[in-house]
């Protein structure tokens, strides 16, 4: 949502933010495994969002939210069309795309509240714990056109029926969007306006960080790395740019007495525009072939694989790490309660014509759970015509389902399961 014109506050900056209602999302609180390199976060969570979402990831648009401290995530995702629809505008010119959830966190004196959060069609309730954790329970609710005020009483009650909370009398905080957001001393501010309109506007310092809101950003990832390459470079560029004209100046300044000032400076400077069209022109279109390159060979082949095995894996086993070692080859750790289960699944596989290898490496057993490494070996022409086709196989089962556009989003929490 752009920023209003009337934001007259001069200590704040305030962003191009575009924020989306939370009613099409799904929430899932994830905790890290020990010792998660950093590097490996982004994939860990593709990977749960791979064995979660009921759509193929390069067709949801996600996000997450890592408190600075603690071992929990937010990990949040929503069909990229039902975004497409809800906002009706390019998200490539917004500084931020996040779920309205974000103007809340990370709840500084928001501890233990229940937070009502009304924006656009939808109302959120959004049960707090305490500063700096994740959120206990989020449930969204879009409102009818026929209910009267931004927080109808009979849509509350039913947020907090869904939610099984009870109402405690000073435990409730309402929230009332559009929201802007704005920065004061790399601490966000968030700007809400009142549900009285003849109120003054209320300015929230949450605490959020810069780091905490770019994680928060739904876009795809590729393209949110080449835009902060591309800011870096401008900003590269801009340096340089001002380095040179100081050069140049001086230089001007010396031939001045002898050539003449003026005529030195328009021929310079020409010259120097004509080249910085030319090397920004070349920077991009590299830039840009380089991306879809990396799109086109990399980004489907591993989960095309993963939607090969994950077609016959028990339930009790879960996958806590993935690596693509070859074209054709992908290495997978996991863990089951049930060892049979390794059994059946190392033979269900061999039956699969896309897979022309099996190898069941490293089985332990540790406090009741059996870990245990796989290598599998593609094999080239059935896989590759699996991954052309992008359906499965004839005499296999499993389709994606088709997505529900008023489906409301349910918390899908350890010990809070609907």
């Amino acid at each position: 949502m752009p920023n209003s014109p009337d934001l007259t506050d001069d200590r704040l900056q305030w962003e191009e933010v575009v924020l989306v209602p939370d009613q099409p999302f799904f929430w899932k609180n994830v905790e890290l495994p020990d010792n998660l390199p950093a590097n490996e976060l982004d994939s860990f969570l593709e990977m749960m969002l791979e064995q979660t979402s009921p759509f193929p990831v390069h067709q949801v648009y996600y996000g997450y939210y890592r408190p600075a401290k603690g071992r929990k995530i937010l990990l949040f995702a929503a069909y990229r069309k039902r975004i497409e629809e809800l906002v009706g505008a390019s998200l490539d010119d917004a500084d931020l795309v996040a779920p309205a959830l974000l103007s809340v966190l990370p709840g500084e004196g928001l501890d233990d509240k229940a937070v009502l959060l009304r924006f656009g069609e939808g109302l959120s309730l959004i049960q707090m714990a305490r500063a700096g954790e994740v959120p206990v329970k989020i449930v969204s609710r879009l409102v009818p056109e026929e209910e009267e005020g931004a927080f109808p009483e009979s849509v509350v009650e039913k947020l907090y029926a869904k939610a099984g909370l009870k109402r405690e009398e000073g435990k409730e905080k309402r929230l009332f969007g559009p929201v802007f957001l704005g920065w004061d001393n790399k601490q966000a501010v968030f700007r809400f306006t009142p549900e009285n309109g003849d109120k003054a506007p209320v300015l929230r310092k949450g605490g959020l960080s810069h780091s905490a809101s770019a994680t928060m950003d739904i876009r795809d990832k590729e393209v949110l790395a080449a835009k902060k390459a591309e800011k870096r470079r401008n900003a590269w560029y801009l340096r340089a740019l001002w380095v040179s004209a100081a050069a140049l100046l001086l230089l001007l300044l010396g031939e001045g007495v002898r050539f003449g000032a003026d005529s030195f400076l328009e021929a310079q400077q020409t010259e120097v525009n004509e080249r910085q069209d030319r090397v920004e022109k070349i920077q991009e279109q590299e830039s840009f072939a380089q991306r879809m390159r990396g799109i086109a060979e990399n980004q489907l082949l591993p989960f095309s694989m993963l939607e090969v095995v994950n077609r016959v894996r028990p339930d009790s086993i879960f996958f806590t790490r993935a690596e693509l070692t070859s074209d054709l080859r992908l290495e997978v750790v996991a863990e089951t309660a049930n060892s049979d289960d390794v059994i059946r699944y190392e033979s269900a596989l061999a039956e699969a014509v896309e897979i022309s290898d099996v190898d069941i490496l490293n089985q332990t057993l540790r406090e009741g759970r059996t870990n245990f490494r796989m290598r599998l070996t593609f094999a080239e022409e059935p896989f590759q015509r699996f991954v052309r086709n992008g359906s499965l196989p004839a005499g296999s089962s499993g389709t994606l389902p088709e997505p529900s556009l008023t489906t409301e989003p349910e918390l899908d929490l350890p010990g809070g399961e609907e």
